[in-house]
């Protein structure tokens, strides 16, 4: 009541449940865009998912955001709101899930708004002998955007409303582009290095801070 229907995921439940079930939704019902993605992950042999569930529970393990079922492999696909990757205790009860499957392939995927860069700090490549990979949200757009080039039809509205939705949504709610950042600076100087905070930027033009918490994951506008 009283909310803009821009697209037709806007129909849906908002939040995180919202964009992964539009994810879910975009696997289970365009072949093109589910092809592009395991082929994305899996490599250019990888065929499309034969089945595509949406919160897949087991008792006492969890439940698997979206699992892709497909010829020899399993994916499963772990997605966040926001920067954060899910921790390395949830997904090794994922893994030992994943692990169980018989087939020849198996994947646990992140996803989330952080860059590879930080998540592969967070998380290990493989856990319980199943490979590990992330993926923003940034890269569901993009491979969303090209597939949207090769197709007709129905299939290309819904993933031109697929990409809108994703950017007036999870990728936007992170990524403020009006926000002013103003940082003190202190003479003193880091164990590792003998330039102060105040000269890397007065004297050397330089500045740099860490990821996460407080901080920024991506450089602001300004």
């Amino acid at each position: 009541h009283g909310q803009p229907i821009r697209t037709v995921f806007d129909l849906g439940r908002r939040g995180e449940v919202g964009a992964t079930a539009a994810l879910g939704y975009m696997l289970a019902r365009t072949p093109s865009f589910a092809r592009a993605l395991t082929q994305r992950l899996l490599g250019k042999d990888a065929t499309v998912p034969a089945n595509v569930g949406l919160e897949v529970r087991e008792s006492g393990e969890g439940r698997f955001d979206v699992q892709m079922i497909g010829a020899g492999y399993c994916v499963v696909i772990e997605a966040k709101w926001g920067w954060l990757p899910p921790s390395v205790t949830q997904m090794k009860m994922y893994a030992r899930r994943v692990s169980r499957q018989g087939v020849q392939r198996r994947l646990l995927v992140t996803l989330s708004n952080a860059a590879s860069g930080v998540a592969g700090h967070s998380l290990p490549q493989s856990l319980c002998g199943v490979a590990v990979k992330h993926l923003q949200w940034r890269d569901i757009a993009d491979l969303g955007r090209h597939v949207r080039c090769t197709v007709r039809g129905a299939d290309r509205r819904i993933l031109m409303e697929f990409i809108q939705y994703l950017e007036r949504t999870v990728m936007g709610s992170s990524m403020p582009e009006d926000f002013v950042y103003v940082v003190s600076l202190s003479k003193g100087k880091s164990k590792s290095w003998n330039v102060s905070w105040i000269d890397a930027v007065a004297k050397q033009r330089m500045y740099f801070h860490p990821v996460g918490y407080t901080y920024p994951h991506e450089p602001p506008a300004y």
